[in-house]
């Protein structure tokens, strides 16, 4: 059975797109069939992470209904597919986003889990990888914009009737400043 997961955070700078590459591709290394999708259509960087930024064909392509989803997917790095997202911004302004839950409903059955790397906020495109997912795993940094951004994140997909995983804390360093773990466990409910 297939796993839907949005990576999100609220706040960006936090560290999502490199914690959706090294989740994707641990999990291939165990053996998973594994999707990652660029679902920030804006400001794409997970093609430049893989080294996958010269795919001719991408999400804006299946979102403007140009292309089939089949036809974005390409073989990545340690045994990932990979779907990159479009760096055009004429594109860009034409995408519809509320179409990736019925791409990603289209493809589920063919791996064990797909991450979708969400933009940050909490606007549409956000909302649509949400809709798009069964679970969102949260991504913060320990200080209060990222970890008040991510609780408002949290808040969106459980309106939306997507269920919190848990919350990747990054960039813990032990500095003046820094929330403790156990607080913000205890402010987001959620395991770290």
């Amino acid at each position: 059975m297939s796993r839907v997961i949005t990576l999100a955070s609220g706040k960006g700078g936090v560290g999502k797109t490199t914690i959706t590459a090294n989740l994707g591709i641990a999990l291939a290394q165990r053996g998973q069939r594994v999707l990652l999708i660029d679902a920030d259509i804006a400001m794409a960087n997970l093609s430049l992470i893989l080294g996958m930024h010269s795919s001719p064909i991408t999400l804006h392509d299946v979102l403007l209904g140009e292309s089939s989803i089949q036809d974005a997917i390409y073989d990545g790095p340690a045994g990932i597919s990979f779907v990159p997202s479009g760096l055009s911004l004429e594109s860009y302004r034409r995408v519809d986003s509320e179409r990736l839950e019925q791409v990603v409903e289209s493809i589920k059955d063919q791996f064990d889990f797909i991450l979708l790397d969400a933009p940050a906020g909490i606007e549409k495109n956000v909302t649509s990888c949400l809709a798009a997912s069964d679970q969102v795993l949260l991504i913060s940094s320990p200080d209060s914009p990222s970890v008040a951004d991510v609780l408002k994140t949290k808040i969106t997909a459980q309106r939306i009737g997507v269920a919190p995983l848990g919350i990747i804390l990054n960039f813990v360093r032990g500095e003046k400043g820094e929330i403790p773990q156990d607080d913000i466990m205890k402010m987001l409910e959620l395991p770290l």
